[in-house]
């Protein structure tokens, strides 16, 4: 079916399942942020361990996001979208399991090559369902899910980590996604291949090679690093470091 001929109803279930699939990824994603401290203050982490982990957990990402556009266009989004979504939610669950460094550094892997699937997915599935005119609101609706994310993640992991221990973290966060895949099941609609290359999109396939000649491309890469490392601070960094020097004082 064609952008243009859905219900707006649909589009709006859709959107909120775009959103939400962000706000969970987020809070999956800052889950590390309170567990850290708690590995090193009770589980007697070293600061390099613990920061080894969330390296191996961020360079997963970076690498699997080279190859999360191909499998999408690949598999399409009725695919892409849940595997995404269900093997970062399980990864996330698992790592109620253990706190030993091996598994616990598969699983944080495991949990970022799903998450890489978020945008590409997402965004062919706003592509598919939006008319041109409405595509702007759609992409910047998805992508306030994140803030929603880092706003609710860290105090969510709290107060599960202070309540009921460890495991609840992770178990509870994961079990969101696990959810979110069989509300998307029920709800998206396939569209063919013919209505997935829409009339108003004319587009050529373009090398990586030939991306890099463009300077607009070198300014994306340069403030998305920018704006990257500052994010990673404040959201990853930055709450375990202030946690570790209130438990220090405490003491």
């Amino acid at each position: 079916m064609a952008p243009a001929a859905l219900s707006a109803t649909y589009r709006w279930n859709i959107l909120l399942l775009l959103g939400a699939s962000q706000a969970i990824a987020y809070i999956d994603r800052v889950n590390f942020a309170v567990a850290g401290p708690y590995l090193i203050r009770v589980y007697h982490y070293t600061p390099a361990e613990a920061g080894l982990l969330m390296s191996i957990f961020n360079w997963s990402f970076t690498l699997s996001l080279l190859a999360a556009g191909p499998l999408t266009d690949r598999i399409r989004p009725r695919r892409s979208y849940p595997l995404g979504v269900g093997l970062w939610s399980l990864a996330t669950a698992l790592c109620a399991v253990t706190r030993a460094f091996a598994p616990l550094a598969g699983f944080l892997a495991l949990l970022r090559m799903g998450e890489s699937l978020m945008i590409p997915s997402g965004s062919r599935v706003i592509r598919e369902t939006f008319p041109k005119e409405r595509r702007a609101f759609a992409v910047g609706t998805f992508f306030a899910g994140n803030k929603i994310g880092l706003t609710l993640g860290i105090p969510l992991a709290s107060v599960l980590l202070v309540s009921f221990g460890w495991a609840s973290v992770f178990a509870v966060t994961g079990a969101l996604g696990l959810a979110w895949v069989l509300l998307w099941i029920a709800t998206y609609r396939t569209a063919s291949d013919s209505e997935n290359i829409a009339s108003d999109d004319p587009a050529k396939t373009i090398g990586w090679l030939e991306l890099l000649r463009y300077p607009t491309t070198w300014g994306v890469m340069l403030g998305q690093a920018g704006y990257l490392y500052i994010y990673y601070v404040f959201a990853t960094w930055l709450p375990g470091y202030l946690v570790l020097q209130g438990l220090e004082r405490a003491v």
